[in-house]
C-alpha cells in the first residue's frame, strides 16, 4: 500500500484514539506534583476528535486538536454538581479542568505513564485505565 506506516504509529507521536485514562498527579505542588485524593478517580477518555471523562464529582467533555505530539483542548462542558467527598474533591476538580485547558503536548513514557505538558510549568500524569500502579 502506498500508505506510510511510519506516519500512523511512530513513537514520537502516540495514537491516544480511544484510549481511556487515570490520573495519578498532577500539578506541583510545593515544586512536586499533588497526588489525586485517595478516594476520589479523575479520568480522561480521548474517542475521535473528543475529551471526556469525570473529575471525581462531575463529568466533562470537550472537542481536543492533536497534531503529533501537540495538543490543545477547547472549552469544557461540564455537570453542575456539588460534592463535599472526598474533602477537597471541588478544588481537584477546579484544578484539573485549569490544567486541562492549558495543556500544550503530550507524551508516553518509557514506562506507559501519559504526561500532558501545561503551561505554566504544570502537568498532568495518567496511567491506562486498567493498568497496574
Amino acid at each position: 500500500s502506498s500508505l506510510s506506516t511510519t506516519e500512523r504509529h511512530s513513537p514520537e507521536s502516540p495514537n491516544l484514539n480511544n484510549s481511556s485514562w487515570v490520573v495519578t498527579v498532577m500539578g506541583v505542588a510545593n515544586g512536586r506534583p499533588a497526588p489525586v485524593l485517595s478516594d476520589s478517580q479523575v479520568t480522561l477518555n480521548f474517542k475521535d476528535k473528543g475529551v471526556s471523562g469525570n473529575t471525581g464529582c462531575n463529568s466533562y467533555s470537550s472537542t481536543c486538536e492533536i497534531k503529533g505530539n501537540y495538543m490543545k483542548v477547547a472549552e469544557i462542558s461540564q455537570t453542575e454538581a456539588y460534592c463535599d467527598s472526598p474533602q477537597g474533591v471541588m478544588n481537584q476538580e477546579k484544578q484539573f479542568l485549569a490544567y486541562l485547558k492549558q495543556a500544550t503536548s503530550f507524551e508516553i513514557q518509557e514506562d506507559g505513564m501519559l504526561r500532558i505538558s501545561c503551561s505554566g510549568g504544570n502537568m498532568i500524569l495518567l496511567k491506562e485505565a486498567g493498568a497496574k500502579k
